[in-house]
């Protein structure tokens, strides 16, 4: 049996702040009692349905109702799937068959008959439940599911990720080992979809603590709106994506956060000649670069920004050390572990590393391994240690490429372009109609793609000259708010 900590630390935070602010959503401020009302309703609605799976989809949207639907879920016992009904249905429905739900807690006003037959509880269903119901919270063990996430797979079939009691509780402890001190004066920022787990961190921690939750909107431009919310409502804690500051770049001289006292940078690899100018923009914060795939519950490794020696790989800012519920390790091609600060792939293990894909025994064995024992995960990260203990990412493990026998890394070309001129740029790998491998590098909004071309002579061995080069007026981004690499090669 685990420590049931995490769980009623969470249930007795929603009690003792009744009279704080949870959340501001959509220009309306709740507080942790109406917060808790809707829990009671929605748990009363789970109590009453019994479901006999110990999962429960959740159709989502930026409302109150869906982070009410998941504490419910935690509350119960039960493993929540977050549902974005703006995907494919036919997608939406393999997940919710993949990960056996039967009911599905509808949190938007969009009908979902095509995602078939399950008990479906409404927001009208919620509204009218009874909302004095007794939540009784239950023990649970190191193995109860408390969330399950679908990411993409190489073959077209999203694979579910299962994040246990265990895996969560674990890292709340790394989180809070990094000492940020979030207190109920705090105002944390949340921009990110319900499907991807930062998502998760960005509402538990500070419910956890008694803060405050400010959502983005879904509509308009998504860093205007970020950049709003950061300055009219003061702020103190940030998570971000580094694109979002990349489309902010034009805009620096003018902004001036003074309230933001943590940054934390995450979901793709951060700039750090951007950051350190972004830095300038909140004077008086700390920032962290914080690493993790889904695998490895949220968050596994982080590094503070230091501004007078900024560590870094092709501009990539380091990742730093392993969190501290976390083991990380390099291996080479031949799965031995690497000791001299060479490359090759990370490998993480802990209490924190999901114990497998559901249902999914041939991904498992290809992206699981077992050393002197242990069970790691392989990220499939290309990364290198340094003699202090800090990671570096050097870019996913199929950006290091063969190009007529070189072996070439697509971040370098990318870095290379940073450097000489400010557009948002990826390089990616293609193969031609006859069957050759060529590499193809995407300009956002570039008004002399030839003036690039002929740069790039100057800065690149030839082998490592892009064949083809585009320029796009804005680079597509998916549900995570990265961008999209798979709908950029798709464009060659």
């Amino acid at each position: 049996m685990s420590n049931p900590g995490l769980i009623f630390r969470l249930h007795d935070s929603l009690k003792n702040n009744r009279e704080q602010t949870a959340f501001y959503i959509d220009n309306t401020y709740y507080t942790y009692s109406e917060l808790y009302t809707i829990v009671r309703k929605i748990a009363t609605l789970i109590y009453e349905t019994q479901p006999v799976s110990n999962t429960i989809g959740i159709a989502t949207s930026n409302n109150i109702y869906t982070y009410a639907a998941i504490l419910a879920c935690w509350f119960s016992g039960q493993a929540y799937v977050p549902i974005n009904i703006q995907l494919p249905a036919e997608r939406n429905k393999n997940i919710l068959n993949n990960a056996d739900v039967e009911v599905l807690i509808n949190c938007t006003e969009s009908s979902v008959v095509e995602l078939g037959e399950r008990i479906v509880l409404n927001l009208k269903d919620v509204d009218n439940a009874d909302a004095n119901f007794d939540i009784k919270i239950q023990h649970l063990s190191d193995n109860t599911l408390m969330y399950i996430l679908f990411t993409s797979g190489s073959t077209g079939v999203p694979k579910g990720v299962p994040i246990s009691y265990k895996n969560l509780s674990a890292f709340v402890a790394s989180f809070e080992a990094l000492e940020l001190d979030m207190s109920k004066a705090d105002k944390c920022l949340q921009m990110f979809e319900f499907t991807f787990d930062v998502s998760v961190a960005c509402f538990l921690m500070p419910l956890l603590h008694g803060a405050s939750i400010y959502t983005v909107p879904s509509e308009g431009i998504k860093y205007i709106n970020v950049l709003k919310i950061l300055k009219d409502k003061q702020i103190s804690i940030a998570c971000l994506v580094p694109s979002i500051i990349t489309y902010l770049k034009p805009y620096f001289d003018r902004i001036q956060l003074p309230a933001v006292k943590h940054c934390i940078l995450t979901a793709e690899a951060s700039n750090t000649a951007d950051i350190l100018k972004w830095k300038q923009c909140i004077p008086n914060a700390d920032i962290y670069n914080l690493y993790g795939p889904t695998e490895a519950t949220i968050w596994c490794t982080g590094y503070k920004f230091d501004t007078s020696a900024p560590k870094s790989y092709n501009e990539m800012m380091a990742i730093g050390k392993p969190l501290l519920e976390v083991e990380a390790i390099i291996i080479d091609e031949e799965n031995s572990v690497i000791t001299d600060g060479a490359k090759g792939q990370l490998c993480v293990t802990g209490k924190q590393i999901t114990a497998g894909y559901i249902n999914n025994p041939q991904k498992n064995e290809e992206s699981f391994i077992k050393i002197n024992g242990e069970l790691f995960y392989k990220t499939g990260d290309l990364c290198y240690k340094d003699k202090t203990g800090d990671l570096y990412y050097c870019g996913r493990m199929d950006y290091q490429v063969k190009v007529n026998g070189h072996r070439i890394e697509l971040g370098e070309i990318e870095a290379t372009v940073r450097k000489l001129y400010a557009i948002n740029n990826i390089a990616t790998l293609y193969r031609d109609k006859d069957g050759i491998d060529k590499i193809c590098l995407f300009l956002e909004n570039c008004e002399d793609v030839e003036m690039v071309q002929n740069t790039l002579k100057n800065e690149l061995p030839y082998y490592m000259l892009p064949h083809t080069i585009k320029s796009l007026q804005t680079f597509p981004i998916n549900n995570s708010n990265k961008i999209d690499r798979i709908a950029l090669k798709a464009l060659v």
